[in-house]
């Protein structure tokens, strides 16, 4: 089974690389009700709502852009991890990668950049985030009434910038990364949570990191509350901005959960979207 798909924009070659993936249980929308979620997914038997472990790799020809690293096989177990297979490949080495873009500091698009003795698997990168994405993470008091999974997550976000140090530039949520590469401000899920923006030679790819965690279901009702939205009122109006955007410039997209690993459209359908291509 390949973990890779690859697509043409312009001059630059986009990457989308599979890490693995996980199941996770209807209490990701507390607010709506388990028969309204079997209608969505036509499946009154389901009980779990799959999703997978992304990381998008750019080729610019010149530089070697890395956005996100998965999850690793130490948090989600066996079924992630995957990432050394995808760079197989791809043909590229982890010491070829010269920047290392971060999303969000959520455990799965960061822990698989250090190895099980923590040493940086991406040796020879410059490491890029947003500021405010990394003023949350490292300021306590956002975490006094922080819920369980943020609690539990922060200690991954600090080992982050522990292990990667000094090597950490923070930037702000529009910033350019690289000539036809910059970061697209998707807060919400996360302070500083973005996306990556590929322009070139007149083509647009947006990687769209969390936009959509559990695709079967935020893709038909957008506005719906999820429960991993740091800020879900926010998440919510980002989803549906974002999403109406893609669909009418008409502008290929990723993310770091879309099974697959796809790089596709996305297309009205009726209050809702859904994928095509």
């Amino acid at each position: 089974m390949s973990r890779i798909t690859s697509r043409k924009i312009g001059d630059y070659k986009i990457t989308i690389m599979n890490d693995g993936g996980t199941e996770f249980g209807f209490d990701l929308f507390p607010e709506t009700e388990e028969e309204e979620i079997r209608n969505l997914l036509g499946n009154s038997e389901q009980s779990v709502l799959p999703t997978r472990f992304n990381v998008c790799l750019i080729e610019t020809g010149k530089e070697n852009i890395l956005v996100d690293a998965g999850v690793g096989s130490e948090v989600f177990g066996p079924a992630a991890g995957h990432l050394p297979e995808a760079f197989e490949e791809t043909g590229i080495k982890p010491e070829q990668i010269d920047k290392f873009v971060i999303s969000h500091l959520h455990p799965d698009h960061i822990c698989g950049s250090w190895d099980n003795k923590g040493n940086p698997v991406f040796q020879n990168a410059d490491v890029i985030l947003t500021q405010e994405e990394y003023n949350f993470w490292t300021n306590d008091s956002n975490f006094d009434s922080a819920d369980e999974s943020l609690t539990s997550w922060r200690p991954l976000a600090l080992d982050f910038v522990r292990i990667y140090g000094d090597r950490i530039s923070t930037v702000g949520s529009t910033s350019d990364i690289s000539s036809g590469v910059s970061f697209h401000d998707l807060a919400g899920h996360t302070p500083g949570h973005c996306g990556i923006r590929v322009e070139s030679e007149g083509e647009q790819f947006l990687y769209t990191s969390d936009l959509l965690v559990i695709q079967d279901i935020l893709l038909q009702i957008p506005e719906v509350a999820f429960a991993l939205d740091v800020d879900r009122e926010k998440a919510a109006k980002t989803r549906l901005a974002c999403l109406d955007m893609l669909a009418t410039d008409k502008i290929l997209f990723s993310g770091g959960h879309i099974r697959g690993p796809r790089i596709c459209n996305i297309v009205s359908s009726g209050s809702g979207y859904q994928l095509e291509g």
